[in-house]
This record gives structure tokens, C-alpha cells and sequence, in this order.
């Protein structure tokens, strides 16, 4: 079997996390995004520790993810699996065991000898299960796999994991060519946030003919937005029996469906990198699951260039667009995006969201110049006497980035400056910003 070639960032993911165990910490979490290959990753990890220190236990929350694991795992070159799982069988004695962490718990006497835990999809694990097998693993040491490194609930993951690895941004995995970019629409919304452009319009207007999935609000607002789509569209939720699930998503992926609705079931753990089209119909109060969702989309595939981001209830507003840079932490700050990042803004012609650019990079809209408000020379004075340089700096490098950000020179900058505060910034912030960049 011809063992998969590392990229970069995953070979040097994986010495950062080599590089963390001996620097004496005892669980490590990997934080890579949907389509980066963390299974790799993974793997490698596991190939690396079962040759040299004994055995490995990967970790999985549903069946459906225990027997996508075992899948990826052999297709990634590690061949000697077990598998303990209530639908899966029992074997403990292999060198890596793929095991559900329900069966772990539920069956102590089932637990392999393992020097290694590997919790995929560690956000989902509560806090109250993880100390239960922890005390079991008292000397393992332990290394997480996720997109999220947040729990579903908000909770930070400091109370299992004392280090945080990034593999990559999304941006440089874009730049890269292992994921698409994607395009953002937001169909116009009342003042009160409910939509006026429903999903079955807005798939007809901005994406016909092309494959997508959409998240619904609710299996009765699923069943409708399915039946409203006709025989191109399957529906699937909690509920669906799994061999009526498997068949569903089957026909999607073959091309015999060309929409899938769905209500939370397909967030995370499902790949099907010909979809091109996400389509979000339901609020979604967690970063977490609005990065997962919008994860289905970015795969690269044969003839797929881009992706597209319809958003009929503003989510992009309120978590940002998915290529932002994010700030992650093990320690209760929420999953955020970059404060020094230009403003959002929407295309009135085309609904298109993006960073501050002066026209639409989709439809070719000019915004027009904004409307600076007229202050008085003695309120700039009052202003430039009371705010601390800090704040000055602060506000004059996101100028800058502002200008470079949508082809401005850096004199724009400066104008901004003396509007805000009636007087120049120095000529050396200048120069320095630039340095510094």
C-alpha cells in the first residue's frame, strides 16, 4: 500500500505536537480545518507512536464516525486496526483500536492498554465523560483532532486539552489550492433579522443547476423546503433510519439528487466534496457550527473552482466570512474573529457580503465615497486632547490595512487620521506600520 504524501503544514503540525509531548505536556489538541486532512494526520501520529511506544486508541462520538475512521484510516496506510464499538465488534489487542468513546464507558472491562488517546472531533466530548475515562488513562497521553475547538455548548476545552496546536488557516489553505474559496450571498433581511428571500428562491435565483446542502431550522421547515424542491431534492434528520439515511446520501453523492436538506445531522462528519452550494435557512448561535457547516462546501473536487455561501438569515454578520482569521484559546474566549479586520459590507445590487472594497467583486457594483460628517475644529481638539497615542496607533493601522485592503494608497490613511483627530498622524508611523508589516 503506497502511504500518503505529508503536506507541509501537516509534517509540521505533526513535530509541533511531537515537540509539545516533550516539552512535558500530556494532551495536545490539533486545531485543522474541515478539508485540511486531519485523518492524515492523524494517522501518521499513530503509525509513529504504535511502532515506537505501544498502543493507540482512536476516539469517535457516533458510530457513523467509528466506522468512517476505520475507512480512513486504512485508506491513509495503518492496516492493523481494532475496532470496539456495539456495532463494530470487539478486538483490543490491535495496534491502533478505533473505539466509541459510549462503549469505553459504558464497558471498563472492554478498555485496550492504550499509551496513546486520539479523541476525533474532540469539541464533542463532555467534560463529565472525559474525567470518567481519564481515570482510567491516567498516564496516556492524549492528542485531539478538530476543526472547533469549542464545544457545541460554548465551553472552552482547557478542562481536557493544555496546549493548542494550529495546523493552517483557512486563507493559506486556499491560497494553497487545498480548499476552494468561497463567495458569500445574503438575501436582504428586515430590520427585525427574519428573511424576506426564502431558500428554494434564492437557490433558483443564485445557484440553479448546481449541488447543494441545506440547513434547516426545523424537520417540519426541512419537509416543506424539500417538497417544495420536487424529486431533485432528498431530506434527511435525526430521525431517518440509518439504511433510509445511507441510501439518501448515496443518491446525493452520485449526482441523482442535486439538493439535500437536511436538519442537523450533516453538520460535521460528512464529505462530499462535489457539493458546491451551502445553503444556511437557520440561525446557527454557535462560530463552531457555522465553521463546520460552511466546511461541506470547500472541498476541492474534479472541475469545482469555487463554492458558494447562501446565507438567508445572516449568519455571516454575526460570525463572520469564512475565510476570516479566527482566534482560538483552551481558556473560555469564545471562537473570534480578528477585531482589525475591514468592515463587512453588501452589494445593494447583488447581495454579495466581503471585506471593505470600494465595488463588487461578483457584480461589479461602485459603492459610492461615504459621507464624512462635518465636525468642528474645536471638537477634533477636544477628541485629540483625551484619547492616548495607543489609541491613535491603533486606529491608524487599521487605516492602513483598510487602504491596502481595497486598493487605497496610504495617504488615504492619513486623511482619515486628521479627520478623526484634526491633526496628522507622524510621518514615522508611517514607515514603521510598513516595517512592521
Amino acid at each position: 500500500m503506497t502511504l500518503p504524501v505529508l503536506r507541509d503544514y501537516q509534517a509540521r503540525a505533526i513535530e509541533r505536537a511531537r515537540a509539545a509531548f516533550r516539552d512535558g505536556h500530556r494532551s495536545v489538541l490539533l486545531v485543522s480545518p474541515t478539508g485540511s486532512g486531519k485523518t492524515v494526520i492523524g494517522a501518521e501520529v499513530a503509525r509513529l507512536h504504535h511502532g515506537q511506544k505501544g498502543q493507540v486508541v482512536w476516539l469517535a462520538h457516533r458510530i457513523e464516525l467509528v466506522k468512517q475512521a476505520i475507512e480512513k484510516l486504512w485508506r491513509a496506510g495503518v492496516t492493523e486496526l481494532g475496532c470496539i464499538a456495539a456495532e463494530g465488534g470487539f478486538n483490543q489487542t490491535a495496534p491502533v483500536v478505533v473505539c466509541s468513546i459510549q462503549t469505553l464507558l459504558a464497558r471498563p472491562g472492554l478498555r485496550p492498554q492504550a499509551s496513546l488517546l486520539m479523541p476525533d472531533e474532540a469539541h464533542h466530548y463532555l467534560s463529565h465523560e472525559w474525567h470518567r475515562l481519564m481515570q482510567h488513562y491516567q498516564g496516556s497521553r492524549v492528542l485531539g483532532l478538530t476543526a472547533t475547538p469549542q464545544r457545541p455548548d460554548g465551553t472552552a476545552l482547557g478542562g481536557m486539552f493544555d496546549a493548542l496546536i494550529e495546523v493552517a488557516t483557512i486563507a493559506e489553505l486556499v491560497a494553497a489550492g487545498h480548499l476552494v474559496p468561497i463567495e458569500v450571498i445574503a438575501p436582504a433581511r428586515r430590520l427585525d433579522g427574519t428573511q424576506t428571500v426564502d431558500p428554494v428562491e434564492a437557490l433558483g435565483r443564485h445557484a440553479h443547476g448546481r449541488k447543494a446542502v441545506v440547513f434547516a431550522a426545523s424537520v417540519p421547515h426541512g419537509r416543506a423546503l424539500a417538497a417544495r424542491l420536487g424529486a431533485v431534492a432528498g431530506y434527511v434528520d435525526g430521525k431517518t433510519p440509518g439504511p433510509e439515511r445511507a441510501a439518501i446520501l448515496h443518491a446525493f453523492e452520485a449526482g441523482r439528487l442535486q439538493v439535500l436538506v437536511n436538519v442537523q445531522v450533516l453538520t460535521e462528519g460528512w464529505d462530499c466534496p462535489s457539493v458546491e452550494v451551502c445553503v444556511l435557512s437557520s440561525g446557527c448561535s454557535s462560530p463552531a457550527a457555522y465553521l463546520q457547516r460552511i466546511g461541506r462546501v470547500r472541498r476541492p473536487a474534479p472541475g469545482k473552482v469555487s463554492s458558494l455561501l447562501i446565507d438567508c438569515r445572516g449568519v455571516v454578520h454575526q460570525h463572520g466570512m469564512p475565510d476570516d482569521a479566527r482566534v482560538y484559546s483552551l481558556h473560555g474566549r469564545p471562537i473570534a474573529v480578528d477585531k482589525l479586520l475591514p468592515a463587512l459590507r453588501q452589494c445593494h445590487a447583488c447581495g454579495a457580503v466581503f471585506r471593505m472594497r470600494p465595488s463588487c467583486e461578483r457584480c461589479g457594483y461602485l459603492f459610492p465615497p461615504p459621507e464624512l460628517p462635518q465636525v468642528s475644529r474645536a471638537a477634533m481638539r477636544r477628541v485629540d486632547s483625551v484619547t492616548p497615542e495607543s489609541t491613535k496607533r491603533a486606529f491608524f493601522r487599521s487605516q492602513l490595512q483598510q487602504a491596502a485592503a481595497t486598493g487605497k494608497a496610504p495617504g488615504w490613511a492619513m486623511h482619515r487620521f486628521r479627520w478623526r483627530f484634526g491633526h496628522w498622524a507622524p510621518a514615522a508611523w508611517l514607515t514603521e506600520e510598513r516595517i512592521g508589516s
